[in-house]
């Protein structure tokens, strides 16, 4: 009994620390993750796993390790990623601990803990438990870096490197959006966003929406299939009709209060 015990328990630390293998996408977001553009947006509602979509995706390109379902772009080379968020705590409370899990609980995210090297790993000294960058081994050998930035730092933190890709996690300041245009220059690089459209005349949106070289996702609450509509009311329960509409269906309200552009279902 005593080494059945160790077994499962050796089984279920492994599971816990190889997350990607058993995450599987529904159907709105392999939409976004088998695109494979230089530039893509998910604008999606409140609740329905674009972040994670995300995440999941970056720590594929990361490590090598790809879903048998994959059908979107391919590294078979180490990358250097940047993740870019809101504010170092909320990088670190939502992106940093889904691609590694929980601070003390490295390697329980979406990256295989045995891909992570943790002697080279450099991380913030405020605030506490913030990673800035690590070192991640990839499938095809030698290893892919992500290294992780907030809105608050400002441009020119963004100045001077050469990067594969970057992801933004909600709406990012122009100023920012267009630096790391520049940083993925070299490498033709990929840029992509998720989030939840509820800042009106947001010029960075604008530009999503309007460009043709943006390829361009949504996922309403209605798409996603753990939440039923009593749900869904919880949710945007006291939010102003404009905000509920953007928050339910992932497309921005401007102005006097109409949707932007256009309809949800025409993307």
């Amino acid at each position: 009994l005593r080494e059945r015990l160790k077994v499962a328990e050796a089984f279920a630390k492994a599971k816990k620390e190889s997350k990607i293998l058993d995450w599987v996408p529904y159907d709105k977001q392999w939409d976004y993750l088998n695109c494979d553009s230089r530039y893509k947006a998910l604008t999606a509602a409140n609740q329905v796993g674009k972040t994670t979509s995300g995440m999941f995706e970056e720590a594929a390109h990361l490590t090598g390790i790809y879903h048998k379902d994959w059908k979107g772009k391919r590294y078979d080379r180490p990358v250097d990623v940047w993740i870019v968020g809101e504010t170092s705590e909320r990088v670190r409370d939502t992106l940093q601990e889904k691609l590694f899990g929980p601070i003390g609980q490295w390697g329980t995210g979406f990256i295989p803990k045995d891909c992570i090297d943790m002697d080279k790993m450099i991380k913030k000294g405020n605030p506490p438990g913030c990673i800035n960058k690590a070192w991640i081994k990839h499938s095809s050998g030698g290893y892919s870096t992500v290294q992780f930035f907030s809105f608050d730092q400002g441009r020119e933190s963004f100045q001077g490197s050469t990067i594969d890709r970057v992801y933004f996690d909600e709406q990012a300041p122009q100023a920012i959006v267009n630096e790391c245009k520049i940083r993925l220059l070299v490498k033709r690089g990929t840029m992509v966003f998720t989030f939840t459209p509820v800042i009106n005349d947001d010029p960075v949106y604008e530009w999503i929406m309007e460009s043709n070289l943006v390829k361009k996702f949504a996922i309403s609450m209605d798409d996603c299939p753990f939440l039923t509509e009593e749900m869904i009311e919880e949710i945007l329960d006291g939010f102003p009709e404009d905000e509920r509409m953007a928050r339910r269906t992932g497309v921005a309200m401007k102005g006097s209060r109409i949707i932007y552009k256009a309809k949800p279902e025409d993307y």
